[in-house]
């Protein structure tokens, strides 16, 4: 059993989605593929018997750096049970979601992973081939989003508010969601924590010299 915690892909033979599921006593992250075409969408719950396997080759490093620890197959028609599509829990995914959609409408396909991981974070769009090649090229960090990302967010933010007080008022909660959509990665909420304090820097300045 396990709770979908992203959108589905469809794949040649049903879908792949990334979910919590439950192996044991114990609650861990997996990517599930399904032989159903019904899609899934974060809080949808399923049941199915599969075949659970830990990943090794090419792929392993990509899914350990992404937290997953296993794959599971699944074998037969999974019961599928539809959630709630209103808990905040899924929101800032449902937001990243529709960024993605936009980009599926204008970008061409073969730079599309790339264009999704610059922007979300999100580099399940990505071939394993696309990975490979930017490895081997030594630039696969330019696809972690961190600092660059979050000062041309907060920088935009200070050109267009000059009031000090309004600018943190606006840039803080900003800096937050931009965290919570982006998947709230170490680097992500390091930045953010970062910029946060450079915000309140010249307000905390005045309280002292008050």
């Amino acid at each position: 059993t396990g709770t979908a915690t992203d959108y589905s892909a469809e794949t040649a033979y049903g879908i792949r989605v990334p979910a919590r599921i439950t192996a044991g006593s114990k609650e861990v992250r997996a990517v599930v593929w399904l032989y159903t075409c019904e899609p899934l969408e974060p809080g949808d719950t399923f049941s199915v018997t599969a075949e659970l396997q830990t990943p090794q080759g090419e792929n392993r490093s990509y899914y350990r750096a992404e937290g997953v620890h296993l794959l599971a197959y699944g074998k037969g028609t999974p019961e599928i049970v539809k959630g709630d599509t209103g808990p905040l829990r899924y929101l800032p995914r449902r937001i990243a979601h529709e960024l993605e959609q936009s980009l599926t409408e204008c970008m061409p396909s073969d730079v599309l992973g790339y264009g999704v991981a610059l922007t979300t974070g999100n580099r399940a769009q990505m071939t394993s081939l696309q990975r490979e090649n930017m490895k081997t090229a030594g630039i696969y960090h330019l696809l972690a989003l961190s600092g660059l990302h979050m000062t041309v967010l907060t920088g935009n933010v200070s050109l267009l508010i000059r009031r000090k007080r309004t600018r943190a008022v606006v840039g803080i909660p900003l800096c937050v969601a931009f965290a919570a959509i982006t998947g709230a990665t170490p680097s992500v909420v390091r930045t953010a924590v970062m910029q946060s304090l450079l915000l309140l820097a010249p307000l905390l300045a005045v309280l002292l010299l008050l």
